[in-house]
């Protein structure tokens, strides 16, 4: 985590919250392309390894552990609570959002609304008050800003209340080594994309607030934008600002605009022929590529253009 002067701390990235209309679909497109298999939330309940409340819905997210990424896959339809469903329903799977395990909530949501952002509970209200937001699943405070002033939505929970089902908690949880069996050699995640119009508004909040680093700002060439990679709580944030409308990053955030978009989450690989032979067996096209680096078609891979890199961005700072 990253300590700043203002008596919170990020500690890690919660997870990616990512919607779709097809749980069971995504499941199987992150076992068959990743080798990676998921978790429903009902069966972290059955495993006494989650506990909460009888009416709190148990069917609506499943749970993907990739290297030191935790995936929450979330279908809005049966994400009901008090009968009152929180997200509206979606036509196309995307990336929504992300959440930190952060220490000092408090401090952090004073901070945030002291700033005019204005933040939403679990039921996706707007929440006018200098009282915490709290979970519906358990006593803990939980909150999240809203999209309209932020680019997209971003969750904080504090880490203290992240439960054993998401690995990286236990003391001794470590980034696990590759290994053979692994059809995409993942090493580690590399850096998360967010495309934007509006880089004042994104650095506003992720350095102005909360306290990440701006460490290189460069051209991307394979997605067209002018990048700023943000280091915070050790991940790496790029905010990608497309340079041509008619980009392939370009045409994907006008359908956004003026919000932002969760773009993409690009992984450090060991050899990208490796992952290149495996993607097109599983039929997942190319959406750019050069020699260092391949994003998948969102087509063929549940609306995401997953990044496979050999270098990690960045790395000198890490």
């Amino acid at each position: 985590g990253q300590d700043i002067d203002m008596g919170f701390a990020i500690r890690r990235i919660y997870h990616p919250s990512y919607r779709t209309n097809d749980l069971a679909g995504t499941e199987d497109f992150f076992r068959r392309v990743f080798g990676r298999y998921s978790t429903p939330r009902a069966g972290l309940i059955m495993a006494g390894i989650l506990v909460q409340p009888p009416d709190y819905p148990r069917d609506y997210c499943t749970f993907t552990p990739i290297a030191d990424v935790f995936f929450d896959s979330i279908d809005p339809e049966r994400y009901v609570i008090d009968g009152i469903q929180c997200y509206p329903s979606i036509s196309q799977p995307y990336l929504d959002g992300f959440g930190w395990g952060v220490d000092g909530i408090e401090e952090i949501y004073r901070e945030i609304r002291r700033r005019g952002i204005r933040c939403t509970d679990q039921k996706n209200y707007i929440v006018d008050s200098d009282e915490l937001p709290r979970a519906s699943f358990k006593d803990s405070p939980l909150f999240w800003t809203l999209e309209d002033d932020t680019g997209i939505r971003y969750e904080f929970y504090p880490v203290t209340s992240i439960g054993k089902y998401d690995p990286r908690s236990a003391p001794e949880w470590r980034l696990p080594e590759p290994i053979p069996e692994d059809p995409l050699g993942i090493v580690r995640s590399s850096h998360h994309t967010v495309l934007t119009t509006n880089i004042d508004r994104a650095l506003g909040l992720i350095v102005d607030v909360l306290g990440g680093r701006v460490v290189r700002t460069e051209r991307n060439e394979l997605i067209g934008t002018e990048s700023h990679y943000v280091l915070l709580a050790g991940d790496i944030l790029e905010y990608a600002v497309p340079l041509d409308a008619g980009s392939t990053s370009g045409q994907a955030l006008a359908r956004r605009s003026p919000l932002d978009l969760y773009y993409s989450i690009t992984w450090q690989v060991l050899d990208l022929e490796r992952v290149r032979a495996h993607l097109a067996a599983c039929g997942v096209r190319t959406l750019v590529e050069d020699d260092r680096t391949i994003l998948t078609d969102p087509a063929d891979s549940i609306g995401v253009p997953f990044g496979f890199t050999t270098e990690l961005a960045c790395a000198d700072v890490r």
